[in-house]
């Protein structure tokens, strides 16, 4: 009578031990099973989002810079052209010294740019 006590102990034991080992693992058990066998894709496809998510925020960005440079670009058109037209005046009340050669410059300049402008259209 006392060995079949000690056999039942020892099974009971074994059978506690068993399940709080599956208790334990299951949850872990359970994740890994979904993600690698039932839906091996979900997580690629989370990362697929992910990266897209990124890619438009890029992009995104990519086009304010844009338009922050070419606002840029015609304020200082806008500058450039109001400072010819200062100098001019000034070489108008014949105050000329280094003005002509100012005047000259930004000529230049705004000359250089319409040709740039132009390459980057027809390319």
């Amino acid at each position: 009578m006392q060995e079949s006590i000690k056999l039942l102990a020892d099974w009971s034991g074994w059978i506690v031990a068993i399940i709080a080992c599956v208790a334990l693992f299951y949850k872990p058990l359970n994740q890994w099973f979904h993600r690698k066998i039932i839906r091996p894709d979900q997580e690629q496809d989370k990362k697929i989002e992910a990266m897209e998510e990124r890619i438009a925020a890029t992009e995104s960005w990519q086009r304010k810079q844009q338009e922050d440079i070419q606002v840029r670009t015609k304020e200082n058109y806008i500058l450039i052209t109001a400072m010819k037209a200062c100098l001019e005046a000034v070489s108008g009340k014949k105050c000329n010294g280094n003005v002509d050669d100012a005047i000259k410059h930004i000529d230049d300049f705004m000359a250089e740019q319409a040709h740039k402008t132009k390459s980057r259209m027809e390319a």
